[in-house]
């Protein structure tokens, strides 16, 4: 799903069992690079690069599960996916700008 990521996208980020930053994607590399990814990240097995501006947030995978009626057995950690236009609807949430902009920030 990385490599479809494009301007404009909202990304969470997933540590275990929290998210801890939302952001909107401001720029993508436009060819993998691993000469970046062992700039950043010391390993070139991470070359999909994208730069995100946003904000350090605390949002439980529990409710995001609970919010979007995701399988409580379903395991996102680790990949990348889209949260489909369907699901936002049946959660009502309004659309992605106003989820996004709802998510609680982490003032710590």
């Amino acid at each position: 799903m990385l490599r479809k990521m494009k301007v404009g996208d909202y990304f969470l980020l997933l540590e275990s069992k929290l998210f801890r930053y939302a952001g909107r994607v401001v720029h993508r590399f436009s060819d993998p690079s691993h000469e970046a990814s062992r700039h950043f990240w010391g390993e070139g097995k991470f070359p999909l690069i994208v730069a995100l501006s946003g904000r350090m947030i605390v949002y439980t995978w529990e409710d995001f599960v609970r919010q979007f009626a995701f399988d409580p057995a379903y395991h996102m950690q680790g990949t990348t996916a889209r949260i489909a236009d369907q699901r936002f609807e049946k959660a009502n949430v309004g659309g992605e700008d106003e989820y996004f902009a709802s998510l609680p920030t982490d003032t710590h």
